[in-house]
C-alpha cells in the first residue's frame, strides 16, 4: 500500500561531518532528557500515528489530513475533505499522467478540477431549458421601460396613499399650494439637486412638511402593464419628469401626496433585449456558469466516491481529532 506523506527536505551548506556530529549529541540529549521525563511520569507514551482511511488502495492517516485540510471546522470534515483530495488526486494521476507527477494530492487534485470544469469550455453551451427559465424569471430587466433617477423636495400632506383621500389630506393640499409655489419661485429656474437638499436642510426644523427623497422610477407612456418589481409613481409626477432633460427641474408638481418639485439627476431609455440577443445570452451565460460548475463538479466527485472503493477505520474521526495540530 502507499502511504501519503509530504516528505522532508535536507539541510544543505554544512558539512556531513559537522552535521553528524551535531545530530548524534542532539539526539543524546534529548533521549537522556526524554528518559528522565519518563521516570517520573512526565511524559506519556505517544500515541501511533494510525490509518484512518484508504481510497482505492492508498492509505491516509490521522495526521496526514491535518496536512491536506487545514481549515475544516470538524475532524469529520477534514477527514471528508481529505477524501475527496485523495480521491481526485488519483484520478489526475491516471488522467493527466506526467503532468501531474511529482505534485502533491491537492495540488494534483485542482490541476484537474480546473482542466475538468474550465469555465471557457464548460459553460460555452450552458443547457438551453435552464436559459430560457431564467430569462423568463428575470424579463423585467431585459425587457423594461425608461427610467428616471429624480430628486424630489415635496411638501407632503399625507405618506401613504390610503390617507391621502381624507378630508384632512385634500385641505392641507390647499392651504400648502401658496407656499409650495413660493419656494419653487425662489428657487429659480437653475434649481439643481444640491439646492434643493440645502433648501430642505434649512427648513427642516420649521416645516415638518417638508421632505427630501431621491429615488429611480420606470414610465411607460403607453401605459403597458409593468413588473411589479419596477416601482411606478403617480402620472403627473412620471409626465412632468419624462418631459425634463438630465440636470433640469420640473415646476410645482400636485399629487395625492403634495407637491413636488423634481430634479432630473439621469434617465436611461427602454430595455428591449429579446432571448436572441447577443447582450442578453452574455447576461445569462454570465449569471448561469457558477451554479452550474458547482452542479457538474458535485455530480463529478459524488460520481467518483461512488465507484471507488473508500474504507474508514472504526474510530478514525476520534484518530483525525487527536492528531490536530495545536493552535
Amino acid at each position: 500500500m502507499r502511504h501519503l506523506s509530504d516528505g522532508g527536505s535536507r539541510p544543505a551548506a554544512i558539512g556531513r561531518w559537522r552535521l553528524r556530529g551535531i545530530l548524534s549529541c542532539l539526539a543524546t540529549t534529548v533521549l537522556v532528557l526524554f528518559a528522565a521525563a519518563r521516570a517520573t511520569g512526565a511524559v506519556p507514551t505517544p500515541a501511533a500515528d494510525p490509518v484512518v482511511a484508504t481510497v482505492a488502495g492508498v492509505t491516509i492517516r490521522a495526521a496526514t489530513v491535518w496536512q491536506l485540510v487545514d481549515d475544516a471546522p470538524t475532524a469529520g470534515d477534514a477527514l471528508k475533505e481529505a477524501i475527496v483530495l485523495v480521491a481526485v488526486a488519483g484520478e489526475a494521476r491516471l488522467q493527466l499522467g506526467e503532468d501531474v507527477a511529482g505534485l502533491s494530492h491537492k495540488a494534483a487534485a485542482e490541476r484537474l478540477l480546473r482542466r475538468l470544469f474550465d469555465p471557457g469550455k464548460r459553460c460555452a453551451r450552458l443547457p438551453e431549458p435552464a436559459k430560457r427559465q431564467h430569462y423568463a424569471e428575470t424579463a423585467w430587466r431585459f425587457m423594461a421601460p425608461a427610467a428616471y433617477t429624480v430628486v424630489d423636495l415635496q411638501v407632503l400632506c399625507c405618506s401613504h396613499p390610503k390617507r391621502c383621500h381624507t378630508a384632512e389630506a385634500t385641505e392641507c393640499r390647499v392651504t400648502t399650494l401658496a407656499g409650495a409655489q413660493a419656494l419653487r419661485e425662489e428657487l429659480g429656474t437653475t434649481a439643481t439637486a444640491a439646492a434643493l437638499r440645502k433648501r430642505f436642510a434649512a427648513e427642516r426644523e420649521t416645516n415638518p412638511r417638508l421632505g427630501i427623497k431621491r429615488y429611480t422610477f420606470y414610465y411607460d407612456p403607453a401605459g403597458n402593464r409593468m413588473n411589479s418589481r419596477l416601482q411606478e409613481v403617480d402620472h403627473e409626477v412620471a409626465e412632468a419628469v419624462a418631459a425634463l432633460q438630465p440636470g433640469e427641474t420640473s415646476g410645482l408638481v400636485t399629487t395625492r401626496f403634495g407637491h413636488h418639485i423634481l430634479f432630473l439627476e439621469s434617465s436611461r431609455p427602454p430595455i428591449a433585449l429579446a432571448y436572441a440577443d447577443t447582450r442578453t445570452q452574455a447576461i445569462l451565460t454570465t449569471e448561469l456558469c457558477p451554479g452550474h460548475l458547482i452542479t457538474q463538479r458535485q455530480r463529478f466527485l459524488e460520481d467518483l466516491l461512488k465507484h471507488l472503493p473508500v474504507t474508514l477505520a472504526p474510530d478514525a474521526e476520534a484518530a483525525v481529532e487527536r492528531a490536530r495540530p495545536p493552535t
